[in-house]
């Protein structure tokens, strides 16, 4: 499951990014069944994501598995294999289900506040002020390219399926 999405626009990883992850996970991945995870007044947001992303990508995002209500989120969340996207109210549900979570977290969090269950492996996290301490703490700065080796480290460990071999 991907949330694609935060609660709110400021606290949303930008969609070029956004579709970069998704289409770097659709490589690492053989057979990736991607959710979307957004809030129903986000829809028009999420396709422009959806849009943004690779031809062979969206082949392997599922549109049509979504639900409006949290027990419905809840039920797709458990059946998911990792959780990877915005750090959020969704990113702890998959936690509290013991779903391996990727999350990207907005530069107006504190990352230390918030990364519950962090261990690097089955719960990691990314921040906008993991970069250097000259680089200015922001989204703009935090390129997928930036995080991609982590990103695969984590697939590796997590995934059930096959993974093929990032290196």
């Amino acid at each position: 499951m991907c949330g694609i999405l935060g609660s709110t626009r400021i606290k949303s990883y930008p969609a070029p990014y956004m579709a970069e992850v998704l289409d770097e996970i659709v490589l690492q991945v053989e057979n990736a069944q991607v959710l979307f995870n957004y809030i129903p007044s986000q829809k028009a947001e999420a396709e422009k994501i959806f849009a943004l992303c690779t031809k062979r990508t969206r082949k392997q995002i599922f549109t049509n598995v979504y639900e409006k209500g949290l027990r419905g989120f809840i039920l797709n969340c458990a059946f998911c294999d990792v959780y990877i996207g915005n750090e959020g109210g969704a990113a702890n549900i998959a936690k509290a289900l013991s779903i391996p979570t990727f999350s990207i977290y907005s530069p107006l969090v504190r990352k230390q506040d918030w990364a519950t269950y962090e261990d690097g492996i089955r719960n990691k996290s990314i921040h906008p002020g993991d970069l250097a301490a000259e680089v200015p703490a922001s989204y703009k700065n935090l390129k997928p390219e930036y995080f991609c080796n982590q990103l695969r480290d984590f697939l590796q460990k997590n995934i059930r399926q096959k993974i093929k071999n990032p290196y």
